[in-house]
């Protein structure tokens, strides 16, 4: 019998069975899920956002053993229809998700770790992060870092102040501002810099 410090070493053939070149793949405690090893309670993970990312984060949590809930206030989002989470249908952003997640770490009755792949629970939970201190596990830059990433005019402004390799771009904040587009060389993408009225379907003045 195996015990958790065994390492086994696999042979993996490459290509074609007949050119007989294998490589070795050694497996040991790292492939062990977390809910396997005897010594170790999984803290569970909620998750807000059930698009696509918020799926595959249910996934990689699955393959650890992690109990995962999700939070998210469409019902037909992938996230919300997986195997793998526990989901709960509700606000994703402003004050009925910060009482979602109140609720729902009482209930648990520990703190899980807050995993956030929705635009809009980022900003809400960094604003308001506060009043979930005790209550989750947060990593979060500070909240003006965060709203500096969040407007894309902002980041562009931060990003080649400090030199980072960004494609060239212009801000149009004015209908004269359009003109800048010349200086551009296509293809070309515009996107809005702030999404927030995007999301609410406000129309831009």
């Amino acid at each position: 019998m195996k015990t958790p410090s065994t390492r086994v070493l696999r042979t993996v053939w490459r290509g074609n069975t007949s050119s007989r070149q294998p490589r070795m793949i050694a497996t040991g405690n790292e492939g062990l899920r977390t809910a396997d090893r005897q010594d170790i309670t999984p803290v569970p993970a909620v998750i807000v956002g059930g698009q696509l990312n918020g799926l595959g984060v249910c996934r990689s949590l699955a393959k650890a053993g992690v109990p995962t809930h999700l939070i998210d206030d469409a019902r037909f989002n992938a996230g919300m229809w997986s195997r793998y989470a526990t989901p709960m249908r509700a606000r994703s952003s402003g004050r009925p998700l910060l009482e979602t997640l109140r609720l729902l770490s009482t209930t648990l009755g520990q703190a899980p770790v807050l995993i956030i792949t929705d635009e809009r629970a980022v900003l809400t939970i960094s604003e308001f992060r506060d009043e979930l201190a005790g209550l989750f596990r947060i990593r979060l830059p500070k909240h003006e870092t965060v709203m500096m990433l969040h407007d894309k005019a902002r980041f562009h402004k931060f990003a080649t102040a400090n030199g980072f390799p960004v494609p060239q771009a212009e801000v149009v904040r004015r209908p004269e501002d359009i003109l800048l587009v010349r200086q551009l060389v296509f293809p070309v993408i515009m996107k809005p810099a702030d999404k927030r009225n995007v999301h609410v379907g406000a129309r831009l003045a």
